[in-house]
């Protein structure tokens, strides 16, 4: 991610009460899904029979300079090989990974690399245009 060295979040409360450090996106960004809250400076562990079908990618810093100006809910697939799925029903953008928080990650990665292609892209291209404006309500790029 850009040598940007991700920050601490926490998911709480749960009624599992269980806490355990794991890196997260940023200080400013977090997920939210059901009751509980990704916020700073641990990430609960998640055990296979309490996988949340859903988090939300909540409004911050997603990357050294690019910040999430509005939430954006990610349906989370568990895959037979034990692995993540997070995708959003906005732009298309998926983020695979073995863990749910380097799934969500990659998702944050693969929405940059949409942003940037559509903002090459309507250079040349004014059929680009409506979809990064959309993506501009959502995503603010570095200055």
């Amino acid at each position: 991610m850009g040598g940007h060295r991700p920050s601490r979040l926490l998911w709480g409360p749960s009624f599992l009460g269980e806490y355990v450090s794991a890196p997260a996106l940023s200080p400013s960004a977090g997920i939210q899904t059901g009751t509980w809250v990704l916020a700073a400076p641990t990430l609960m562990s998640m055990r296979a029979y309490n996988i949340p079908r859903s988090v939300t990618l909540s409004p911050g810093r997603i990357e050294e300079g690019w910040t999430l100006m509005r939430p954006i809910i990610l349906l989370v697939e568990r895959e037979d090989d034990g692995w993540y799925v997070v995708s959003d029903g906005i732009f298309g953008v998926y983020g695979d990974a073995d863990s749910l928080r380097q799934a969500v990650q990659q998702y944050a990665s693969g929405l940059i690399d949409e942003y940037e292609f559509f903002r090459h892209e309507a250079r040349h291209n004014p059929l680009a245009i409506p979809q990064l404006e959309r993506m501009r309500k959502y995503l603010q790029p570095p200055p």
